[in-house]
């Protein structure tokens, strides 16, 4: 049951990851957006945040580093 919950999460969060990239760029093709969202969904993931938390660095300077992760994403598919 808590298995189930989980996955059911992490999906809901690919889900909005997609229908955001879809609203944001809706003239990508179907393949270069589903590896957009693949690609966000693991470079905001609690992995990454978890990777980038060493050193002393705090919850803002990872969520600095993560926007740039995903602003540098999106330049780069668009």
């Amino acid at each position: 049951e808590i298995l189930e919950s989980l996955t059911q999460r992490i999906e809901r969060r690919r889900q909005v990851l997609a229908t955001l990239v879809r609203r944001l760029l809706p003239e990508m093709k179907d393949r270069a957006a589903a590896d957009l969202v693949d690609v966000l969904f693991a470079s905001t993931g609690f992995e990454m945040y978890e990777a980038l938390s060493v050193r002393n660095r705090g919850a803002k300077a990872v969520e600095a580093l993560m926007q740039r992760i995903v602003e540098q994403t999106l330049r780069e598919f668009q």
